[in-house]
C-alpha cells in the first residue's frame, strides 16, 4: 500500500510542472511490409566508348520493425508546450524525435538499444514567443519549402515511391533557424527564415604528416533563407515557399612533398625532386541552391484536390580551377482524395525533369545529364478509429536518363538509361 502511495505521489509530482505549463506529448507509430522490385535498362550501344546494352533487376522487401523508421509515417515521440506569460504572450516549444528515422536529414542522434535499429534522430528543437504581434522561433524546425509541399500533397509525404516529394533534392528540416511568422490578415499570413553556420580556421606549419610547409586556413561557411506566403480560408489552402542555401568550403595553403606522394619510379619518369613542394586537398568552391515550391488544395466536398510546382537551381563553382557543375529542374503533381464512410481513397500523378552540366574528361568540354521522371502513386486507408488507421498503398516511378561526356576529339561516352520502380505495401499507423 506505502508503495502505491509513493508511486502515486511521485507522478503527481513530475505531472504538475507538466499540467501548469500546458505540455502535450504526441507521436506516431507505424508498421508494415513494404516490397521495391526495380528494372533498370542501360544502353551505351551508341557509345564510342566501350559500346553495351546492361539489363538488370533487383526486388528488396521488408517487414519494418520498432527502429526502421516506419512505412507510411516516419515515426516519431515529440513534446510539445506552450506557457502564458501574461498580456496576450505566450511561450512555445516543440522537441520532436525521430524513431528510427534514416531520412538523411539528422541532427544530433545516439543509439537505442537494438543493435539492428537505425538512430533515434532529432527532428525538431525549437522555442519561441506568439502573440498579437505574429510569431518568433530558434532552433531546428521544418523549413518553409517543406511546408509548401505539405500544403499540396495528396499522400501526406508518405514515405512511399511514386509522388513528388520523394523525388525532392531538398531538406525537409534545418538547424539553427531564427523565423517569423506574421499574424493572419484576411487568411493572409508571410514569414521569413534566416540560419547560418560559419567555421573558420588556421593552423601553422609543421604540425601534420605529410609535413604542411605553410600556414593552412579553412573553412565551412553555409547561410540559408527562407520566405513563404500563406492563404487559408474556407476550402482554399494556397502556400508557396521559397529557400535559398549559400555554401563556401574553402581549404588553402596546405602542401607535401613530392616524395610523400609519389613512388621512387614516378618521380625519376616525371623529371622532379623528392623534397619538392606540391599543393593537396586544396579547394575553393561556391555552393548556391535556389528552390521554390508552391502547394494547393480546394475541398469540394466529396472530393479533395491537390497540386503542387517545384522549381529547383543548384550551382558548384570550383574557383581554383574555374570549373562549374550546375542542374535545374521543374516538377509538377495534380492529385485528389476521396473520403467514402471509413475509407479515404487518393491518387496521384507526377511528371519532372533535371538537366545537369558538369566538367567533361576533354579539356574545355562539358558532360551533360537530361532525366525525365514520372509516376503515380494510389492509397487506400481504412480508419479503425480517430488515431488507428490501416493503409495500402502502390507507388510507381519510370525515370529515363540520357548522359554525353567527350573523352576526346574523336570519342565519346553516351549512356541511356530507363529504370522502372514499382513499390507497394501495407500496414497499420497509429497516432497519439
Amino acid at each position: 500500500m506505502k508503495k502505491h502511495l509513493i508511486a502515486a505521489a511521485v507522478a503527481a509530482a513530475v505531472a504538475a510542472p507538466a499540467m501548469a505549463q500546458n505540455v502535450e506529448i504526441y507521436g506516431v507509430l507505424d508498421q508494415g511490409w513494404t516490397d521495391i522490385e526495380t528494372d533498370t535498362d542501360r544502353d551505351r550501344s551508341n557509345s564510342t566508348v566501350n559500346p553495351q546494352i546492361t539489363e538488370f533487376r533487383n526486388d528488396h522487401s521488408k517487414l519494418n520493425t520498432t527502429g526502421n523508421g516506419g512505412a507510411f509515417t516516419s515515426q516519431r515521440l515529440g513534446f510539445r508546450g506552450t506557457e502564458d506569460l501574461g498580456g496576450g504572450m505566450k511561450a512555445n516549444f516543440t522537441l520532436e524525435f525521430g524513431l528510427g528515422d534514416s531520412d538523411g536529414d539528422r541532427a544530433n542522434s545516439f543509439a537505442i538499444s537494438n543493435d539492428t535499429a537505425n538512430p533515434t534522430t532529432v527532428r525538431q528543437a525549437w522555442v519561441g514567443l506568439s502573440g498579437s504581434m505574429g510569431s518568433i522561433r530558434a532552433g531546428r524546425m521544418v523549413n518553409f519549402v517543406d511546408g509548401a509541399w505539405a500544403a499540396g500533397s495528396v499522400g501526406s509525404q508518405n514515405n512511399f515511391l511514386g509522388s513528388a516529394y520523394n523525388q525532392r533534392e531538398t531538406n525537409a528540416r534545418s538547424d539553427r533557424l531564427i523565423e517569423y511568422v506574421t499574424p493572419a490578415f484576411s487568411g493572409f499570413t508571410a514569414g521569413v527564415q534566416y540560419g547560418t553556420r560559419d567555421e573558420t580556421s588556421k593552423r601553422e606549419s609543421g604540425t601534420t604528416t605529410p609535413t604542411t610547409n605553410a600556414e593552412v586556413k579553412f573553412s565551412d561557411e553555409v547561410s540559408e533563407m527562407g520566405l513563404t506566403l500563406r492563404y487559408a480560408n474556407g476550402p482554399l489552402n494556397v502556400n508557396w515557399g521559397y529557400q535559398q542555401l549559400e555554401g563556401k568550403r574553402e581549404s588553402i595553403g596546405r602542401t607535401t612533398t613530392v616524395g610523400a606522394v609519389f613512388s621512387a619510379a614516378q618521380i625519376t619518369e616525371l623529371g622532379l625532386d623528392e623534397d619538392d613542394e606540391i599543393a593537396v586537398d586544396n579547394l575553393d568552391n561556391k555552393l548556391e541552391r535556389n528552390n521554390w515550391v508552391l502547394g494547393a488544395s480546394y475541398n469540394l466536398g466529396p472530393v479533395t484536390l491537390f497540386g503542387l510546382y517545384n522549381d529547383l537551381e543548384f550551382s558548384n563553382k570550383n574557383r581554383l580551377d574555374n570549373e562549374k557543375t550546375s542542374h535545374n529542374g521543374t516538377m509538377y503533381e495534380i492529385g485528389a482524395r476521396v473520403p467514402i464512410g471509413a475509407f479515404t481513397l487518393s491518387a496521384s500523378f507526377f511528371d519532372g525533369n533535371i538537366k545537369r552540366k558538369q566538367p567533361g574528361e576533354l579539356e574545355n568540354s562539358e558532360a551533360k545529364t537530361k532525366t525525365g521522371f514520372d509516376g503515380y502513386q494510389l492509397i487506400a486507408l481504412y480508419s479503425l478509429s480517430k488515431r488507428t488507421t490501416m493503409y495500402g498503398v502502390y507507388g510507381s516511378v519510370s525515370t529515363d536518363r540520357k548522359f554525353s561526356d567527350p573523352r576526346t576529339v574523336d570519342n565519346t561516352r553516351t549512356d541511356k538509361f530507363n529504370v522502372e520502380v514499382e513499390n507497394y505495401g501495407f500496414g497499420i499507423r497509429h497516432t497519439f
